[in-house]
């Protein structure tokens, strides 16, 4: 399993793209939105998409470490908030 954990702060905007990129590719898959404490409606992007949001102190790095230790997948995927995931990308990751 992949575990796509991404790092987030205030990122309403984008945050419904990225995750439906990660949410429509094949396999066996987890996704944590690792919130550093926004103050827009990220949080409800990612939990209106059923995506485990977890509370992280601010910083992509101490969010990067707190979704990764609470990842279940074999490998993790860091994902930017903004960043769309190709087609595949996931099939890709699993074969490397």
């Amino acid at each position: 399993m992949v575990s796509i954990v991404i790092p987030a702060l205030n990122e309403e905007a984008g945050l419904a793209a990225t995750l439906r990129s990660v949410l429509e590719q094949s396999g066996p898959a987890e996704t944590l939105v690792v919130d550093g404490g926004s103050t827009d409606g990220t949080r409800g992007v990612a939990e209106r998409l059923a995506v485990r949001v977890i509370e992280a102190p601010r910083g992509r790095a101490r969010q990067m470490a707190a979704g990764a230790a609470e990842a279940q997948g074999d490998v993790i995927v860091f994902l930017h908030a903004d960043t769309l995931l190709p087609p595949g990308a996931l099939a890709l990751v699993r074969e490397a």
